[in-house]
């Protein structure tokens, strides 16, 4: 049981430091992804995804440069499976 309370206090701060940008917040078009993350049901699979996915790092880079999310700004990238899956999760 320990490891699931310290999985469920840490996940909140995976969360942001995922999703935030150059400021330190996360932007109110991440935030309904966010609070999802942060409230599932079961934190496993939450922060597997949060560790593991490409998808996660290439949407950590894009926050982290303050862009707002838009089909240009995803046009703009290579087509790719992570490209494809940021688009459908987020527009």
């Amino acid at each position: 049981m320990r490891h699931r309370s310290f999985a469920m206090r840490t996940r909140p701060g995976r969360v942001n430091a995922l999703l935030a940008g150059p400021d330190g917040t996360i932007t109110s078009q991440l935030e309904p992804l966010a609070a999802a993350l942060a409230d599932a049901p079961s934190p496993f699979p939450a922060i597997q995804w949060l560790k593991e996915s490409p998808n996660t790092k290439l949407l950590a880079r894009l926050a982290s440069e303050g862009h707002e999310l838009s089909h240009e700004l995803l046009d703009e990238l290579p087509p790719s499976r992570n490209q494809r899956y940021i688009r459908q999760l987020l527009l």
